[in-house]
């Protein structure tokens, strides 16, 4: 699982010492794990298309985060807030993903 860490600054510190302490934040990137799946079982890994049509297929199982297929998206949640996910999102998402392996 992947993590994004940012610092925030704060005043509270030990007392008789001035500074900042910085206490660090994590999130997890939604999606991941699902697309991982998808990528695993799918016919073609890096083809959109063939990856999308295995996350399809895990949203009607409402497999972790993933909650439908509406037309041509997949609905899913990701902190509260139910998303959705379309092949042009994928397709560009895989692109990242393998711009980032390549270096």
């Amino acid at each position: 699982m992947k993590s994004v860490k940012s610092c925030t600054p704060t005043n509270s510190g030990i007392a008789g010492q001035s500074g900042q302490i910085h206490r660090i934040k994590s999130r997890q990137i939604v999606l991941d794990d699902e697309i991982a799946l998808a990528r695993k079982n799918a016919l073609s890994p890096n083809c959109a298309s063939s990856v999308f049509y295995e996350l399809t297929k895990l949203a009607k199982k409402q497999y972790g985060c993933l909650i439908s297929v509406d037309e041509d998206q997949v609905k899913y949640q990701a902190g509260g807030v139910v998303k959705f996910l379309s092949v042009r999102s994928l397709r560009k998402r895989l692109a990242r993903a393998n711009k980032r392996e390549l270096h």
